[in-house]
């Protein structure tokens, strides 16, 4: 009888010292994980798309490193050389850089102050053409496909400033009087549609201010290079 007693005690005293091993691991796994909230939920689903992103980024990258690996191979199979596609890369590069003129389709747009009289009480500066006017008509150029642009004959790059000086405007560092002239090249309907659409920028000034505006297109137009030297003073490779 003994002996049972002795067996049931050690039993209750296993499984009481089992239920304290259990609530001590249910504890320590509680403190390290913590509570999934509907926060950090979101922020895990926002990072899965930031990685989705990041993964259809390189896919497109290896597809067009894959493309150019083929045009070397293709290249060297016909000519033995793959030097007239690294020729054609030069040369890409020096358009894209505005080293080089370009030729193409393209537009060709004239902006005039108007020849109204200005009406009682109006501000005259409604009947003159300003530097914000013709920017916003070459960033229309440019949502409408633009490739390449030029004012009076001088190319834009990311590093022109059009500016204005009394009736004159600055581009490059010249000064040019009336015509302003925009010259662009690139899709011509969608780039006619960005002049005389009734939404357009050019349109609101033609019909409402007067401003004078006229345009025609070339089937061959001339964008000349970038008039000045390009020198970086303070851009360095990223590491």
């Amino acid at each position: 009888m003994s002996g049972n007693k002795t067996k049931i005690n050690m039993l209750v005293f296993m499984t009481f010292l089992l239920g304290i091993i259990l609530v001590l691991q249910i504890k320590s796994v509680s403190s390290t994980h913590g509570l999934v909230t509907l926060k950090s939920i979101q922020e895990i689903e926002e990072q899965i798309e930031v990685e989705k992103n990041e993964i259809i980024n390189l896919n497109n990258l290896i597809n067009q490193k894959e493309d150019e690996y083929k045009r070397y191979e293709d290249e060297l199979d016909n000519s033995g050389s793959i030097v007239p596609v690294l020729q054609e890369q030069k040369f890409m590069m020096a358009d894209i850089s505005g080293n080089t003129d370009i030729k193409g389709r393209g537009i060709v747009v004239e902006i005039r102050d108007s020849n109204r009289e200005i009406k009682d009480g109006e501000n005259p500066n409604n009947i003159i053409v300003h530097d914000q006017d013709v920017l916003h008509i070459i960033n229309d150029l440019k949502l409408s496909g633009a490739e390449a642009i030029s004012v009076n004959g001088q190319r834009l790059l990311f590093m022109s400033e059009i500016r204005c000086s009394g009736p004159t405007i600055t581009i490059n560092g010249k000064t040019f009087g009336q015509p302003f002239v925009i010259a662009a090249t690139g899709p011509l309907d969608e780039m006619k549609q960005a002049i005389t659409a009734p939404d357009s920028y050019a349109y609101l000034l033609k019909s409402v201010y007067g401003i004078g505006i006229d345009f025609f297109t070339e089937e061959s137009l001339t964008i000349p290079k970038y008039s000045k030297n390009i020198n970086f003073k303070y851009l360095k490779e990223a590491q």
